[in-house]
């Protein structure tokens, strides 16, 4: 037998084999070509199969699978592996992989880019897009930078005045970048410098040289700003450094791209206005205020007639006129064949004004507390001289309450002479009478300025001593409280009797007077007082406003007055509107400038002017004196337009005194 026998060895293997990939493409890629290796522990052979097709092979283990030309979309290869042992790896569960081409590069979204004219020198972009996960950029042509995550922004500083570019292009996932020949480019241009503000002109319907108007109160200023201005700001001020500014604030008003600006002058701003502006570019560069317009002085004039006690015209009178705030004066004027004076453009001004006249042959005048408004010569009414031979005396009255009538004690009389200096001072009775007593005071013609606790200064100027002056009652206003509104008369000793009206707006129908029945008419004979919240008139008085809205508190027929009239805030107030208001020179004997006659309107800020009766009365008997045009309350609600004029008119009638 063999010795050594002949042995044969096998091993049975029933496992299955799964194959592995390796080198394998990135998902997603923009490779369209493939070359991917197969392994596996005992594999020799494999089977594979491309997008769901045929199955492929088998092929070694050493052949590697390779296609190129690849279509842009998902793609799956599924391999089977067999082993050594002959057996292979089951088709359901073959080793499958998946990936993606993409061939097509992204787009790069940019925003937050300035606007295309800015005055910023900084920019924060932001970069995004469909499959976008990383950019690079490039600033106004030059090179592009690594690539950065889109969650970063692009911060830009420090830029240049100019044109400025940044082109951006991204990549997906698959690395395909945007070319740079069709980057995602943003542009603008910064600009730093302001725009040079224009010169400002003032313009207007009457405007002379001088820069100044005397017709109206709507101003007009313009300005011819350059190209480049989107906006211009206006400031209108009393004052040519721009400390006082009445329209436009700090910054100004904001006027688009206006090349003129229409202001209409509030009066109690004073008589002075200038204009300037600032503009603003594309870029939103503001620049400074410019110049100053030469500025416009909006002025009217005050006349009036000097006379001397007699009543006789006093011819070649000096007369002086000094604005009492700031004592600038105006060249002097002389009287004229009729004792007539007149000072044109003269700023306007709320009792900014005083008088003085002088004549060879007489004593010195004063006069006070003169208004002057646009488009009208003021009339002060007449002055009186005294002769220089006159006789030394006293000034003697009464100071009493101008809504209730009743005496006051303690109301301080202090006298001035013409030039303004205090010569004597006194204080009123128990019962209300005051005498400058002794020694005389010389002739002359003298102003009173009585005061007292409570009460508004009342200010007589015009006062003539030529022997014993006897002014009479010397009616005070109390301190007033809004909306209340009053109109005081007071006159001489001649004539005894002047009756003071009012026609005023009512919301109610008021027909028991006549037409107008939207108008009420309130006067001595019946109609003393009425009541808005009713319609309804009253007989008397109410001078405690507990029962009407207006009324005539003060009715005297025998000499001096006071004639007042009070508006009141009783019930819900009287009615918004024009109240007109007349003067009747009820008696026939006597004329009206036998002695001076002034009415003064007050309202809760003191006195709001005194109206001095005008010249040219002749044999008139009314004097249509103001009108007070109310739309509100407060001083600035309230327009009072001095009409002053001389008519024939019927006391009875509310048509007739609805002038």
């Amino acid at each position: 037998w063999q010795d050594a026998a002949t042995t044969y060895t096998w091993t049975i293997d029933l496992s299955v084999p799964t194959a592995l990939l390796f080198d394998l493409p990135p998902d997603p890629t923009s490779a369209t070509s493939v070359n991917i290796g197969v392994g596996g522990a005992n594999i020799d052979r494999y089977l594979y199969q491309w997008d769901g097709g045929a199955w492929n092979g088998p092929a070694s283990i050493a052949a590697r699978i390779v296609t190129s030309d690849l279509p842009d979309g998902l793609h799956t290869l599924m391999v089977r592996g067999r082993n050594i042992a002959g057996t292979w790896q089951d088709e359901v569960n073959a080793t499958t992989y998946h990936w993606t081409v993409d061939t097509l590069a992204p787009t790069a979204m940019v925003s937050g880019a300035p606007a295309p004219l800015t005055q910023l020198t900084a920019a924060t972009l932001s970069v995004s897009g469909v499959d976008v996960v990383a950019y690079r950029y490039a600033v106004d042509g030059g090179s592009y930078g690594a690539a950065t995550g889109i969650g970063t922004a692009l911060v830009l500083t420090q830029l240049d005045d100019g044109p400025h570019s940044v082109s951006v292009v991204g990549v997906d996932l698959a690395g395909n970048w945007q070319p740079e020949a069709a980057a995602s480019t943003v542009t603008w241009s910064v600009d730093t410098v302001p725009p040079v503000a224009p010169s400002t002109s003032d313009v207007a319907g009457s405007v002379d040289d001088l820069g100044v108007i005397d017709r109206e109160l709507l101003l007009t200023f313009t300005f011819s700003p350059a190209a480049d201005v989107t906006h211009v700001a206006l400031q209108v001020a009393t004052d040519d450094t721009f400390s006082n500014v009445v329209a436009g604030g700090a910054t100004g008003i904001n006027l688009g791209a206006a090349t003129s600006y229409d202001y209409i002058v509030d009066p109690q701003h004073g008589p002075h206005y200038y204009a300037r502006v600032r503009v603003r570019d594309a870029a939103g560069n503001w620049s400074p205020f410019g110049a100053a317009s030469d500025g416009i002085d909006v002025v009217g004039g005050i006349q009036g007639k000097v006379k001397d006690t007699n009543l006789s015209n006093v011819v070649g009178a000096t007369v002086t006129l000094m604005r009492t705030s700031d004592g600038a004066t105006w060249p002097a004027l002389t009287t004229d064949v009729n004792g007539d004076f007149n000072f044109a453009a003269v700023p306007i001004g709320a009792n900014a004004y005083e008088l003085g006249v002088s004549a060879a042959g007489y004593l010195g005048a004063h006069k006070g507390n003169v208004t002057v408004t646009v488009s009208v010569s003021t009339d002060v009414g007449v002055i009186y001289l005294v002769s220089s031979s006159a006789d030394a005396g006293t000034i003697s009255g009464t100071a009493v309450d101008a809504n209730n009538g009743a005496v006051l004690s303690g109301a301080v009389i202090d006298v001035f002479d013409w030039q303004g200096d205090v010569v004597t001072s006194v204080t009123s009775q128990a019962d209300g009478t005051f005498n400058t007593g002794t020694p005389d005071l010389l002739p002359g013609t003298y102003s009173l300025h009585i005061n007292r606790l409570g009460y508004f200064e009342l200010i007589v100027d015009n006062v003539a001593v030529d022997g014993d002056h006897l002014i009479g009652n010397q009616a005070l206003c109390e301190i007033l409280t809004e909306p209340h509104v009053r109109v005081v008369l007071l006159w001489g000793e001649t004539p005894r009797d002047f009756d003071l009206h009012v026609v005023g707006p009512s919301d109610q129908n008021v027909t028991s007077d006549g037409t107008p029945n939207n108008r009420f008419h309130v006067y001595w004979s019946g109609h003393k007082s009425f009541n808005e919240n009713n319609g309804n008139y009253l007989s008397g008085a109410d001078p405690n406003g507990t029962k009407s809205t207006t009324s005539l508190v003060q009715d005297d027929t025998t000499s001096f007055g006071p004639e007042a009239i009070n508006l009141f805030g009783y019930g819900s107030g009287y009615a918004l509107g024009v109240n007109t208001f007349t003067v009747h020179k009820y008696s026939s004997a006597g004329t009206w400038y036998d002695f001076p006659v002034t009415m003064r309107v007050y309202d809760s800020e003191g006195m709001v002017r005194e109206i001095p009766l005008p010249n040219g009365a002749g044999s008139y008997r009314y004097w249509q004196a103001i009108k007070i045009n109310i739309v509100g309350p407060g001083r600035s609600n309230r327009t009072l337009s001095v009409v002053n004029s001389f008519a024939s008119l019927n006391y009875t009638s509310k048509s007739s005194l609805n002038w």
